[in-house]
């Protein structure tokens, strides 16, 4: 407002010497008018950090750390600026400073931004703990180590570049980045390794880095993923190749050729012709949804779908007879199953932990229920066992707290140790006159059994 008024003064004194013939002084229409100049940002705070740098934070909540040297490490309780840790919306680093400290922004919770200079050298443990707000950040070419859980927490991270020059990353970096989908950097490098271990797309930098997308995962298989569909497709004839297990960090992974986009996959397609699924072949896939198996199946191997946690329904086909031990182990969004016909035994762990499992029907046929087979199976709330089944694995039902009731066919000789533990609202049980064994603790727990029958026959019975 000050401006324009002194603009209209300006014009009217203007036109009043042009009106009495006045001399207008040379330049002066030229001149450019004054103009105000914007409000700079009130300092509300700020201090030492350490003896190398200060600290400064101003009404917009912008945190600047200005110096020459290391940071100096505080715990989350008593760092400089422990009164705004919750209100910080961007950090301003400045050229000088040469690390980020352990702690440094950890619980950051509105952090948005952040601009870090060349003259850093290394990101401590816990430096950004919690940030949950931040979207990005651009680690620069001077960085050549990051500390343990130095990313834990950043819930809105979404991409993440790391540079070639960073040799060592600690323990933990990423857990709880549940929105990073890519992660950047130079073939080979750290950046690459870490995407392998959570699972992650990794985006390679370097000129000519080519992106593998297929390869074979058998003698006569292959696989190709398509990432706009995310779509894993296997093709050929003949067995799948079977897969280990690996841990890196805390985090599981195999050794399948596709394990690095793992987390990706969100549908896999086995074609015609495939005659197995190897070992391992689809575990730690995370996102997987949906899945289709052929006719031509007929085999699943141990550890198939383990921790497919998004996996809701699964339908195997009539020609498959074996499925290997924790096959569905920790898929905990199963709901239903069918078990074909031709199968004959129920492996250990192959159901464990499926705790959103409400009903299934084990076939006849089926002779033995193995060890751990429907460990912590909470929701389950029926299951019929059929006449050909002769025994019952050790914690083979343990933690199924909503099944009601359950019926042992005649067959039955054996009862494993705590094979019924836990079941709280099993409220009545017939043992059949065949068994002859019943282990430790075998109902433990079944605080809502009233009545149990035990046979004549049996000739051992456990704690």
């Amino acid at each position: 407002m000050k401006t324009n008024r002194k603009l209209t003064l300006t014009c009217i004194s203007l036109f009043g010497c042009l009106l009495l013939g006045a001399v207008v002084p040379r330049g002066f229409l030229s001149a450019p008018l004054p103009v105000q100049a914007a409000e700079a940002e009130t300092i509300i705070d700020s201090g030492a950090w350490g003896q190398a740098l200060t600290w400064k934070i101003d009404d917009t909540y912008t945190l600047t750390i200005s110096g020459s040297g290391k940071m100096k490490a505080y715990k989350p309780t008593n760092t400089p600026y422990k009164a705004y840790t919750k209100k910080i919306q961007k950090v301003v680093i400045e050229k000088g400073v040469r690390s980020i400290s352990n702690y440094a922004f950890y619980g950051c919770s509105s952090l948005t931004s952040i601009t870090i200079p060349e003259t850093v050298t290394s990101i401590g443990n816990y430096a950004f703990y919690g940030c949950s707000s931040l979207t990005s950040i651009t680690i620069p070419e001077t960085v050549t180590s990051i500390g343990d859980y130095a990313f834990y927490g950043c819930s809105s991270l979404t991409s993440i570049t790391i540079p070639e020059t960073v040799t060592s990353i600690g323990f933990k970096i990423f857990n709880g980045c549940s929105s990073l989908t890519t992660i950047r950097g130079y073939s080979g490098s750290c950046a690459e390794k870490e995407a392998l271990i959570y699972g992650i797309a990794f985006e390679a930098i370097d000129e000519g880095a080519v992106i593998v997308d297929s390869g074979t995962c058998g003698e006569s298989v292959t696989w190709k993923y398509d990432d706009d569909t995310k779509t894993l497709t296997i093709s050929g004839s003949g067995d799948m190749e079977s897969y280990e297990p690996i841990q890196e960090k805390t985090q599981y992974r195999t050794n399948a050729p596709y394990a690095a986009i793992r987390k990706m996959i969100q549908k896999v397609v086995i074609e015609e012709g495939v005659t197995s699924i190897g070992g391992c072949a689809f575990s730690f896939c995370s996102s997987l949804a949906s899945i289709t198996i052929p006719d031509s199946v007929t085999s699943i191997g141990d550890s198939a779908f383990d921790a497919c946690s998004s996996l809701a329904s699964i339908t195997i086909p009539d020609g498959v007879t074996s499925i290997g031990d924790r096959a569905f182990d920790h898929c905990s969004s199963l709901t239903s199953i069918t078990i074909p016909d031709g199968v004959t035994s129920i492996g250990q762990r192959v159901f464990d932990f499926c705790g959103s499992l409400t009903d299934i029907t084990i076939p006849e046929g089926v002779t033995s229920i193995g060890d751990y087979a429907f460990y912590y199976c909470s929701s389950l709330t029926g299951i019929t066992i059929p006449d050909s089944v002769r025994s019952i694995g050790s914690y083979a039902f343990t933690g199924c707290s909503s099944l009601t009731n359950i019926t042992i066919p005649e067959g039955v000789t054996s009862i494993g140790d705590y094979a019924f533990h836990g079941c709280s609202s099993l409220t009545n049980i017939t043992i059949p006159e065949g068994v002859t064994s019943i282990g430790d603790y075998a109902f433990h727990g079944c605080s809502s059994l009233t009545n149990i029958t035990i046979p004549e026959g049996v000739t051992s019975i456990g704690d």
